[in-house]
This record gives C-alpha cells, structure tokens and sequence, in this order.
C-alpha cells in the first residue's frame, strides 16, 4: 500500500488549508501511480487486482478503475474530492460506503454520484451508514456502538463486493 499520506495523516481539527498544501494533487497521483506499476511489473502472474480508497485516497484510486486502469475492481469508503469526470470515467464495478454526517461527501454529491454510476453500465453498489460521520471507517470510535458497526460492516462488504468480483 502506498503511503499517500507521506507520514503525516490528517490531525483531526487541523488546518486544512495547510495540510493539502503539504499534499498536492500531483505529488499524490505519483505516489499511487508508482506503486501500481511497480504491481504490475513485479507482479505478472497476478490475473486480478482490487483495492480500497479511504477518504482523500479515493480520488487517487478512481484514476485506476477506468478502462485502461490497473484495477479490476474497487471500493470508496467516505470519499472525498472526486470530480465528476473522474467519476464518470470509471468502467470497473465500485462500491461505495458513505456516512451520513458528511461535510466532505454531501447528500448533494451522493445523489450526483448515484446519478453518474447509473448511467456508466457497470456494477455499483452505495450504502449510506445513519448517524455517523465522515472518516467512520478508519477512524473510529470503537466504543461507540453505531460506528464500530459501521466500520466493520463497511469492511466486511467491501471484502465481499472484491471476492464476488474475482470469482465472475
């Protein structure tokens, strides 16, 4: 797994602006990029590759699930900051957990999502989680009941949407 993050994850109650500064576009595209071709290069018996995009990961992936993309399949949990052409260019089954409580992956851009996968013929799958918030599914609260639901739901389906792909 590439570090997208470059050792420096997201502090919660950070400064955004500062931090995205530290984590541009281009140098993250690289980082994920990079370590997908070395897969494919070191890895040329592999007949299947799946993976999963948390979070500000998720924009990087969906690069890899277009027709030409590396990815035979893919999930997003709580995405954030994919542009509609990024979506729109995806031609591998996706599957996407979102949170209800969600300033990063709105109601607005849920729907629009939704609206995109249902013109673009491929399988997909969203499922919203009530009352928990964006970041549930890697940054959870474990004691909260709801959200440890959540996480570990959206886990165990993102690890069957993959299983159920490698077997068609």
């Amino acid at each position: 797994m590439p570090d997208i993050l470059f050792g420096n994850p997201y502090p919660l109650g950070g400064d955004a602006q500062l931090w995205f500064a530290n984590h541009p576009v281009s140098k993250t595209k690289a980082s994920v990029s990079g370590f997908l071709q070395y897969v494919k290069r070191n890895f040329k018996n592999v007949k299947f590759v799946a993976g999963i995009g948390y979070c500000f990961g998720a924009k990087y992936f969906a690069n890899h699930l277009t027709e030409t993309g590396i990815n035979d399949v893919g999930v997003f949990a709580h995405p954030s900051l994919i542009k509609e052409s990024e979506l729109r260019a995806i031609k591998k089954p996706l599957m996407i957990s979102a949170a209800e409580i969600d300033r990063t992956f709105t109601d607005e851009l849920r729907y629009k999502s939704e609206d995109i996968l249902r013109t673009l013929s491929i399988p997909y799958q969203i499922d919203l989680f009530g009352n928990v918030s964006h970041g549930f599914a890697v940054r959870s609260d474990l004691s909260d009941k709801r959200v440890k639901y959540a996480a570990e739901k959206a886990f165990a389906d993102a690890i069957y949407w993959i299983q159920y792909h490698a077997t068609k």
